[in-house]
């Protein structure tokens, strides 16, 4: 049984990602990202940044983590621990992993892709993907093509 000791930092509204064998919090009012390693079991921060808000969605994909916060589009490289700004994207962004691609709901309620290159494309890629409410409840349906 593994026993995850506490983050160095206190956090609250942060995401937990698992990638690379490792865990990662980022966010919850902390400008660091924290890195768990279970063969060592321990915390360390990975990366300070100077610009990280508190509310943010995330998810992994090909040892990225992709995240939206204060209406932009990072990437932190889980190998080269390295941060980077993406673009621009709109306010209250949520992202989620569906069949190994990812894709963003808009404040609008509208979907879009992020391709493997990280590039946010306009039109909506995945058309059996239905938004319903205010809160962007996801509902996944069978395509009938």
């Amino acid at each position: 049984m593994l026993c995850i000791p506490p983050m160095l930092e206190p956090r609250s509204g942060h995401q937990l990602i698992q990638a690379n064998g490792c865990l990662y919090a980022i966010g919850g009012h902390s400008k660091n990202i924290e890195q768990f390693t279970p063969e060592l079991n321990e915390w360390k921060v990975v990366c300070e940044l100077e610009h990280l808000s508190g509310s943010l969605s995330a998810v992994e994909r090909f040892d990225k983590i992709l995240i939206v916060f204060d209406q932009k589009l990072a990437s932190f490289d889980v190998l080269t621990k390295t941060f980077s700004i993406l673009s621009e994207v709109p306010a209250l962004s949520k992202l989620f992993l569906f069949n190994n691609r990812v894709f963003i709901i808009l404040e609008d309620g509208s979907i879009a892709e992020i391709d493997r290159d990280n590039k946010l494309l306009t039109e909506n890629s995945l058309s059996n993907i239905k938004v319903t409410g205010r809160y962007f409840t996801v509902c996944l349906c069978k395509s009938n093509k």
